[in-house]
């Protein structure tokens, strides 16, 4: 793949201009050029971008093409670095449709925008972040000119505790946006293809199991859409009418046993964690929910530590015979999901895993500190559909690497653990019936930049794939982000 952004000199020095992209360039490529193959991943920034919590980066269009948004704190005015909000937009070769664009310089540098972004099969292209005291929104065109002026889209106060907003857009450019306030109460409100507000703030939660907090929301192309979202540590989801208006209450997507939190200190315990639901739907209205859980099981026993002696000084010494108590820990972590028809029913009476890792390690009462060779935990879930229900769940998987070194001193043994992490993007394809139709290793550790980070993923409407993420750098003296994409093109019937 050219990469046309080295011909950029503005690009270079972190200059963005608000560069529109031509119609014709957006949806001009043929769609019977689409191979299988996938675009060899391409870097999307020319900054140190922000890496912090986020939604959707990465979102396609009917014809292939997407778009890709970004924070960053070094966009340049007059030679000094501001907080910005930018985006990209490539076609469905993976070339860049012109420079990165400023979508707005309204960004709040003491707190993460966490930016979102959704798109239609037109093209037309919706940006959601914090800043401040406000959720914000701006439109995009067809041609990737700005759409009108920003929107705050929150009447309510937020502040600092407020999560971060997602967006989802219908057939017609309407669109529907999610956020938490503090206090736990979930908000969304519904905008119309002209930017105009159709509703007020709509409360999202029906119950307060407990703190409710990670929302994300998915729609359908007439505008009827679903949040789902994190409530007591059970998964939640909710639908609501094209008006906004709640169809039903609230319902548990999750089916974890009461008995995976059972507490038994002196044999097992046994502890489940459900974090970070989202949500995609089909062109219907039919969806899937995806988690991420870590089951952790810890069993205890008794070894005898037998009667030790040692000389000092020309005395002995000895430690008495004793009972320590030792504990196996096996961490078993899985990305579920769990898909449901347009009337809110399951289809699938069971959870599915669509990967999981399980690592084990050991301690002591008198050494708290794991022991283990190595450690993989799974997160960051990310979901899309396209219109037909095929589906795309991406993750995180998280690798620790254990040593322990000792060395002695003074007559006494020293020991510490060295630890080395990396992480990788993998994703799994799904076919509408949840069965498995191929596995996918996104982005792999490099020694410079180990860290790979929040992945996004989105599928347009014929099935295009993209995954967005972060790279980064061990070094938290210099933390160094990158932020990069990569493309499926759909093979399409000639």
């Amino acid at each position: 793949m050219k990469d046309l952004s080295t011909k950029d000199e503005s690009i270079a020095n972190g200059q963005f201009q608000l560069t529109p992209v031509t119609a014709a360039l957006l949806i001009g490529l043929s769609m019977s050029s689409a191979t299988e193959a996938a675009i060899k991943p391409f870097r999307v920034d020319q900054t140190n971008p922000t890496s912090g919590a986020g939604g959707k980066r990465i979102a396609i269009d009917g014809a292939g093409n997407s778009v890709l948004v970004w924070a960053t704190q070094a966009y340049y005015v007059g030679g000094n670095p501001q907080a910005a909000l930018v985006f990209r937009r490539y076609d469905r070769a993976g070339i860049a449709l012109g420079a990165p664009a400023v979508a707005s310089l309204n960004v709040d540098e003491g707190y993460e925008p966490a930016p979102s972004t959704a798109c239609n099969k037109a093209g037309k292209v919706v940006i959601v972040w914090f800043s401040g005291t406000s959720v914000l929104a701006r439109r995009l065109g067809i041609g990737g000119a700005p759409d009108g002026p920003e929107i705050t889209v929150n009447e309510t106060v937020a502040d600092e505790t407020s999560y971060a907003p997602r967006v989802a857009i219908d057939g017609s450019g309407k669109f529907v946006v999610v956020w938490s306030t503090a206090g736990g109460i979930l908000r969304g409100r519904l905008f119309g293809a002209d930017g105009n507000a159709l509703s007020g703030e709509i409360t999202l939660n029906d119950q307060d199991l407990d703190e409710n907090i990670s929302a994300d929301v998915a729609m359908d192309e007439n505008g009827n859409f679903a949040a789902t979202w994190l409530s007591g540590g059970r998964v939640l989801v909710r639908r609501f009418s094209s008006t906004g208006s709640p169809l039903g209450s609230g319902v548990r997507a999750d089916l974890t046993r009461e008995d995976d939190y059972d507490f038994d200190p002196d044999n097992v315990t046994v502890e489940s964690i459900l974090a970070e639901p989202v949500i995609a739907m089909d062109e219907t209205g039919d969806f899937a929910i995806a988690w991420d859980r870590e089951e952790k099981t810890t069993k205890r026993s008794i070894k005898r530590i037998p009667k030790k002696c040692y000389r000092s000084y020309g005395y002995t010494y000895c430690n008495d015979a004793y009972d320590l108590q030792v504990y196996k820990l096996t961490t078993k972590s899985t990305i579920r999901f769990r898909r449901f028809a347009a009337t809110g029913l399951p289809v699938s009476a069971l959870e599915t895993e669509a990967a999981t890792v399980t690592s084990t390690g050991n301690f002591d009462e008198n050494d708290t500190d794991v022991q283990f060779a190595s450690f993989s935990l799974l997160g960051a879930p990310s979901i899309a559909m396209d219109r037909d229900g095929d589906f795309t769940v991406a993750w995180v998987n998280e690798k620790t690497s254990r040593k322990k070194k000792c060395y002695t001193s003074y007559g006494y043994k020293y020991c510490e653990n060295i630890d080395t992490y990396s992480s990788a993007i993998q994703a799994q394809k799904f076919k509408p019936d949840g069965k498995s139709a191929g596995k996918l290793n996104i982005s792999a550790s490099t020694k410079l930049l180990p860290f790979n980070l929040s992945p996004s993923v989105t599928m347009g409407s014929e099935g295009d794939l993209g995954v967005s993420w972060f790279k980064g750098s061990p070094d938290t003296a210099s933390y160094t982000s990158e932020f990069w994409a990569k493309t499926y093109p759909v093979k399409m019937k000639k």
